[in-house]
């Protein structure tokens, strides 16, 4: 059995971009990492039900428009927080916003729970960078999963 941080990916609401995540994917499985990709036009739900089994989730927008579908987020996250308390790393990206700039936006969605917030796409460096400080600071360590370059 191989030991690999678990990853969960996927864009939200009707974006339907996925080269990004796709890189990502690859990217991330490159590094040894376990990924699951949920593909595109996911409610925020399909992140929540899957979400115990994982270290990372990564909830993906490209259309600007991500407001529309994360205004629950808050409570459900804390919802799921109160029946599983192993700690996880939640990170939002892609082009978040056409009306806010980009501080406003990292602030509103930090305040909502998130872990990182990139409004707008950045370099595979910069996010493993983070994602390997969040770990750490939060003791994530990795775990035993059947093969890490597999769904």
């Amino acid at each position: 059995m191989v030991k690999a941080y678990k990853l969960l990916i996927g864009s939200i609401g009707d974006d339907s971009h996925s080269v990004g995540m796709a890189l990502l994917k690859i990217a991330f499985r490159e590094a040894g990492f376990y990924v699951k990709h949920l593909g595109i036009l996911n409610t925020l739900d399909d992140f929540f039900y899957k979400a115990e089994d994982f270290d990372a989730i990564f909830i993906s927008c490209m259309n600007g428009h991500v407001d529309l579908y994360l205004e629950d987020f808050p409570r459900k996250l804390s919802t799921f927080q109160l029946g599983n308390s192993r700690p996880r790393v939640w990170y939002l990206g892609g082009n978040l916003s056409v009306q806010d700039d980009e501080e406003t936006v990292i602030r509103r969605y930090l305040g909502m729970g998130f872990d990182y917030v990139a409004p707008k796409p950045v370099s595979w460096d910069v996010i493993y960078d983070r994602l390997m400080k969040d770990f750490h600071l939060k003791g994530i360590k990795k775990k035993g999963v059947p093969h890490a370059d597999e769904d």
